[in-house]
């Protein structure tokens, strides 16, 4: 197959590098968290054992052991232990806390910028392929907005309609971008949940990331699916 028909496959490595580095930066996240547990733990905090224990963080505590070069622990004085526990907690809150909501909220804008890119790659492909004039979308018009697009895909028939999921990724990337990462009017008004009110602070979730990597992939496969059988195979 030519390659310039590759952008389905270039989309799901695309998509499946911006998992890898969210994977990673959550990984990274839990060493550091894990390392300042440590030292609160040496320093004879027993809440921090505790959590070295649980099971979100004891396989990385046993391999931050195992890589340990020593063993040996100095003696902590009450003071010594107060001012750790104190600048411990502020570390954590800076610096560690808020990873995993920011690595989020980046894979967001880049799930929603590589679909676009795709959609993009896909109306310049039909442009190529239709010899009509009259009927040879103008990607750049079409490319104005989302609802042009996806009115234009709807329709000619490349999909029935656009997953819900998929429109809330792009409304919750337009309110971390445009917003200043708090809910916006539309938003609110087009995402029918409770944890959506006006002017709340985004927050997404794990299990949000996946639903909109799922969604963009399969509605990303039916649209090229559709070009495919009417422009590609014969």
């Amino acid at each position: 197959m030519d390659k310039k028909y590759n952008n389905w496959l270039y989309l799901i490595k695309n998509i499946n590098s911006v998992e890898t580095v969210y994977s990673a930066t959550i990984l990274g996240a839990m060493h550091k968290e894990t390392r300042m547990l440590k030292y609160m733990s040496d320093a004879g905090s027993r809440s921090a054992k505790k959590k070295l224990e649980s099971k979100r963080l004891a396989r990385i505590n046993e391999m931050i052991d195992a890589s340990s070069k020593s063993s040996n622990k100095k003696t902590i004085t009450k003071k010594d232990y107060e001012l750790i526990k104190v600048g411990a907690r502020e570390h954590y809150t800076r610096n560690i806390k808020p990873i995993p909501s920011l690595a989020r909220e980046q894979a967001v804008i880049s799930f929603a910028a590589f679909f676009e890119g795709f959609i993009a790659e896909i109306l310049g492909l039909i442009s190529s392929a239709t010899k009509d004039i009259k009927k040879k979308p103008n990607v750049k018009k079409i490319m104005y907005n989302r609802k042009t697009w996806t009115d234009y895909l709807i329709s000619e028939g490349y999909v029935s309609n656009f997953d819900k999921n998929l429109d809330e990724l792009f409304l919750v990337r337009n309110s971390i971008v445009h917003n200043n990462k708090k809910v916006s009017t539309e938003l609110y008004k087009k995402i029918k949940k409770r944890r959506y009110k006006v002017g709340r602070s985004i927050n997404v979730t794990d299990k949000d990331f996946a639903r909109y990597k799922k969604a963009v992939l399969k509605t990303a496969g039916v649209i090229w699916r559709k070009f495919y059988k009417k422009y590609v195979k014969h």
